[in-house]
């Protein structure tokens, strides 16, 4: 240290003479530098004295359990303990852990004195093997092509040399015509030459600059944009012997997560629904996890735990209920598009991979492709999405009615967005991409279902891992052959379209959570919908989406309908007539839905007159058919009403 501190001290006078400052500024500056350098220097030792006294402890992951946000990891660790006091320190855990999630147990006959959490920013992340491959690649390919460009400019060289000595000077005897004719030919040829190779190079550099940029891409993916360090968990045990202890380490990790989605497959109206219970994972932990048991919970241990307390309502004049108020107003449900899709992207315009869009207050989400794009359907009550992007803000956008949002995400944390790909131990099972097959994926994972007080949680029941990527894992989870009836549904005067749904009892014994649907019926992909069980009553009804093979027509018949007066009394008749066509092989059952207009004024009158032995709601007007439908069979139903009103005012019926 004293030789040190007096390198130090010559180094910080010739910087100060040489800065120009008085005497005083210099004799000030001077101490106040030395006293900082000296302060740095004793820190410095104690961290390294400390340090030295510090035990690396080496741990394995043995569990993961994956909530809806954020995902606990469970370590163990084998140590020999030596009697007295020691310093445990597990070294390179997740930068994302939350500290006082922190949990350390153990066998044996000792005491924890404490545990602390701290970050190491000084020892760089290792590279994986793939990362350093993609480098040892993009080095390659860059020096391919500057040695292009320089074959490229020898090229360029030889053709000028030969356009400057193209002018052909001779001995006083000139030259043979023979001799003029190989000079030419030369010169031909070599230009050929030159041009062939210039156009050859010039496409190899395009093919390998193609290359360079994909190289260049999955190198961002993997590396992320910053460094965000580590996480160290340090352990105080005291021992009053030399013993073997076994530690069980447990926290809290976030920037993980799964969303449920779900494959349906109906074979016919006649058979059981086959519903996949999928999970859709994200994992950006920093942490590989390898061979470990996975499970999954629908727990959401970020979310408070305490219930909430009822504050005194006061009436006054004025006051009305609206509806739920979004980040940008209140929910128009009539504005749901129903699906919607967009393109993520950074404040420079680059597409965002694994950028997380959710449903707010629900389960529904998606994550964007390599190009930042996304699809989701959307349940009936969605007010606006939440995006989110690990190292940007959190945005919330409002659902207007369209149905494309592009959402431009600005930076505002230290953490850079890494997701995974997984694969079973002892086999790959990894997915690269959520595609639609036409035929079932039959092989599932074997799945245990725990049923807590609170939650539900799935558990693998091998061994997998799930290693830092690039790619977003799905997994299948449960087969489950459910039980069902069938019954279409339609409402022709809004869309003379038929809906199959599937209306399951019991549907609580299943574990479901709202999610997309992909589905399939008769082996054909028909769309993607949405499972949605927070309003589910005694039954639940999935929408299976739209069958052509059932023809719908609605028609307004024009004998019937007309105005008239009687006295003072205008009298205006209606005369709906709705038909439906099975073009199926078997028989169907379908609801139709129409409406018979309501009165708001005692001066208006409203009078059923044939609804075709419908049931209709005299409160709401809501007109119901509930009718079988056989093979090839065409029925008719009739809604006839009339609306009395006073002649001298105008009314709008329809």
């Amino acid at each position: 240290m004293p030789g040190t501190t007096l390198r130090i001290s010559t180094l910080t006078n010739f910087l100060l003479f040489h800065s120009g400052v008085s005497p005083a500024k210099y004799a000030f500056m001077k101490r106040f530098i030395l006293f900082v350098v000296f302060g740095l220097s004793l820190n410095m030792t104690a961290r390294s004295q400390s340090a030295e006294n510090e035990i690396e402890l080496n741990s394995s992951i043995e569990k993961v359990t994956v909530f809806l946000d954020g995902a606990q990891i469970e370590r163990t660790a084998k140590h020999l303990l030596q009697s007295g006091k020691s310093t445990l320190v597990l070294e390179k855990l997740s930068p994302f852990m939350d500290p006082s999630s922190i949990s350390v147990e153990g066998e044996g006959t000792f005491t924890i004195l404490g545990v602390n959490h701290r970050r190491n920013f000084l020892e760089k992340e290792n590279k994986s093997k793939e990362l350093e491959g993609l480098s040892k690649r993009r080095e390659a390919i860059q020096d391919s092509i500057v040695l292009e460009q320089n074959l490229i400019s020898v090229w360029a060289e030889e053709e000028q040399f030969l356009k400057e000595n193209r002018n052909i000077k001779g001995s006083a005897n000139g030259y043979e015509l023979e001799d003029l004719r190989d000079i030419s030919q030369y010169y031909t040829d070599r230009i050929r030459t030159i041009k062939q190779e210039q156009l050859a190079g010039n496409k190899r550099i395009i093919k390998l600059n193609n290359n360079l940029s994909k190289v260049n891409k999955q190198i961002q993916e993997l590396e992320g944009k910053k460094d965000v360090g580590w996480s160290e968990i340090v352990i105080q045990i005291e021992s009053k012997s030399s013993q073997t202890v076994a530690l069980k380490i447990s926290y809290l990790c976030a920037n993980a997560g799964w969303m449920p989605t779900y494959d349906v497959w109906v074979k016919d109206v006649k058979s059981d629904i086959e519903l996949v219970y999928q999970a859709y994972l994200r994992q950006d932990t920093r942490e590989d996890w390898e061979n470990v048991q996975l499970s999954f919970s629908n727990a959401e241990p970020n979310l408070s735990g305490q219930a909430p307390a009822l504050s005194p309502l006061f009436l006054y004049f004025g006051n009305y209920k609206r509806a739920a108020p979004t980040a940008s107003g209140y929910i128009d449900y009539y504005n749901n598009p129903g699906r919607i899709s967009g393109v993520v992207r950074d404040e420079n315009g680059e597409p965002l991979i694994g950028a997380t869009i959710m449903v707010a207050g629900t389960t529904v989400g998606t994550i964007s492709d390599m190009n930042g794009y996304y699809e989701l359907s959307l349940p009936a009550d969605a007010g606006q999405l939440e995006v989110s992007y690990v190292g940007f803000q959190t945005q919330s956008v409002a659902l207007s009615g369209t149905s494309q949002v592009d959402v431009q995400l600005s930076e505002g944390a230290a953490l850079s967005e890494i997701v995974v790909t997984g694969y079973a131990a002892g086999a790959d099972r990894s997915r690269k991409k959520d595609r639609e097959q036409d035929k079932a994926y039959k092989t599932e994972i074997p799945t245990q279902t725990i049923e807590f007080t609170t939650s539900v949680e799935f558990l693998l029941d091998i061994p997998y891992t799930i290693k830092s990527g690039n790619e977003v894992v799905k997994l299948d989870l449960k087969r489950l052959n459910i039980p069902a009836s069938y019954e279409y549904i339609s409402v022709p005067k809004l869309d003379e379209t038929a809906y199959l749904q599937a209306i399951i009892t019991d549907w609580e014994q299943y574990n479901l959570l709202e999610g997309e649907m992909s589905l399939r019926f008769e082996k054909t992909f028909v769309g993607k919908s949405v499972l949605d069980v927070r309003y589910a009553t005694d039954t639940l009804e999935l929408s299976l989406g739209r069958d052509k093979g059932i023809i719908i027509d609605r028609e307004n018949v024009k004998e019937f309908s007309r105005k008239t007066f009687l006295g003072g009394k205008r009298i205006e008749r209606r005369h709906y007539r709705t038909t439906v066509r099975n073009t199926r092989s078997q028989a169907i059952r379908i609801q139709l839905v129409d409406q018979v207009p309501i009165s708001s004024n005692k001066d208006i009158e409203v009078e059923s007159l044939d609804i075709s032995g419908g049931e209709l709601d005299e409160e709401t007007g809501e007109l119901i058919w509930t009718v079988e439908v056989a093979s090839g069979q065409t029925i008719t139903l009739d809604n006839k009403y009339e609306v009395k009103y006073p002649k001298r005012e105008y009314l709008r019926i329809d």
